[in-house]
């Protein structure tokens, strides 16, 4: 992916009675390096890509950050007068490190922080500008699940002294698991290709969703009691498309304590994802 640094910027050092005129430029990253291929230096976007960059100076020529980089002069450099800061052509590589299926959202997120000083040892201080990424990955594969519709499952009235009786991390006794089952269809795939299914949600802990009442949560098992932990690669269940590349995936669901305590009256809920991927 290749993108043109159109706007521009420029920057201002502090006025200095030598009259050195060259820059350095640092490009920081608070991500670790996952992996390097020649001069690309990958880091993690999320569990299904890494991201490198290769970028462009006028002055230098090319380079890949993470880097602090001794630019060209300018005259304007030790007078305190501005001078441009020239980055183009910044190619931006994506590798795939775990296949997924439908699409993956890229949330947007600072990839580099860019400072201008005069002197590779100085102090980082202040930013000149941030490098961010943000988009959607489209794969050919897609699969959809009973056509996004949302499943929701009651249990009805619980007795609050039924949770702190229970204790953290187990279910009332007067509750039994829920089963339910969806079915799914899948396009661009092999007939009796087998896939995963997964959870995923916005509040978590351990193997439990956490719902709106922090002392309430979820577990969520396959048919064959094998507890499936939200938001964790390693936790799934495997299924197998017929040739039609459809499947029908089952689960079960049961309410839990999460803190041991009694919770306080009232209703409580919370929402967890279906997400299927390849094994």
């Amino acid at each position: 992916m290749n993108m043109n640094f159109s706007q521009k910027l420029e920057a201002r050092c502090d006025p200095s009675s030598s009259s050195y005129n060259y820059t350095n430029r640092a490009y920081v990253t608070n991500e670790p390096i996952v992996e390097k291929i020649g001069d690309y230096q990958y880091i993690r976007i999320n569990e299904y890509l890494l991201g490198a960059m290769q970028i462009n100076d006028s002055a230098i020529g090319t380079f890949h950050p993470p880097a602090r980089i001794n630019m060209g002069m300018h005259p304007n450099v030790s007078t305190g007068g501005s001078f441009p800061v020239n980055d183009s052509n910044l190619r931006f590589l994506l590798k795939v490190v775990k296949p997924f299926v439908g699409s993956v959202s890229i949330p947007s997120k600072t990839m580099f922080t860019v400072y201008v000083t005069t002197n590779p040892t100085d102090p980082l201080s202040y930013p000149v500008y941030t490098i961010s990424y943000t988009g959607r990955i489209i794969a050919p594969q897609s699969c959809s699940i009973d056509s996004g519709t949302v499943l929701d499952i009651k249990f009805g009235d619980i007795l609050a002294s039924e949770f702190n009786q229970a204790g953290a991390g187990n279910k009332p006794a007067s509750i039994d698991p829920q089963t339910r089952s969806v079915s799914v269809q899948c396009s661009n795939m092999n007939a009796a290709a087998t896939l995963t299914f997964r959870i995923e949600s916005e509040k978590s802990q351990g193997d439990m969703l956490v719902s709106n009442n922090d002392d309430v949560g979820f577990k969520i098992s396959d048919l064959n009691g094998k507890t499936l932990i939200p938001n964790n690669l390693s936790s799934f269940s495997e299924f197998l498309l017929n040739q039609n590349q459809n499947a029908t995936i089952s689960f079960k669901a049961w309410p839990v304590s999460i803190t041991g305590n009694k919770p306080a009256l009232g209703p409580f809920n919370s929402r967890a994802y279906i997400r299927i991927d390849f094994p």
